[in-house]
């Protein structure tokens, strides 16, 4: 009667080794995964700072001076219609952080950076990303 009959189901050492497998594949996807979306969150940081000081630069060509460090005055219509819709929001955070320093010696020049501590998941400085007027995007 043994003879007929059909094993059907796995053993457990088979079980074992299919979940160490997977154990092992989910160790080794994980981290790419979370490292990929920091990096395009980055990636999305770096083009809002770019669109920052493109707005920036629009303001300064109509009314050559920045007002203040308060980058509100970007969404106001002071002449000419805002330059911004609204401030956008850093993708790691969901949150405005973006600061801007402007030069006391020459009103002109400024500085936009985001702070940094949102990107973890990138190997960068703490400062980054930066964009710097006269020279751009500053690369880490």
């Amino acid at each position: 009667m043994l003879k007929g009959r059909i094993n059907r189901g796995f053993t457990l050492i088979e079980l074992m080794i299919v979940i160490s497998i997977i154990g092992v594949l989910a160790g080794i996807m994980v981290p790419n995964f979370m490292r990929a979306r920091s990096e395009a969150n980055l990636s999305g940081c770096e083009s809002n700072l770019k669109n920052i000081s493109t707005a920036i630069e629009m303001y300064l060509v109509r009314h050559k001076t920045l007002p203040s460090d308060n980058m509100e005055f970007l969404t106001e219509d002071a002449g000419g219609g805002p330059c911004l819709k609204s401030l956008p929001k850093c993708p790691s955070t969901g949150t405005v952080t973006y600061t801007l320093t402007i030069d006391t010696d020459n009103p002109t020049m400024y500085t936009v950076s985001c702070g940094g501590t949102n990107h973890s998941g990138c190997d960068i400085p703490t400062d980054y990303p930066c964009y710097v007027a006269g020279k751009g995007l500053i690369e880490h």
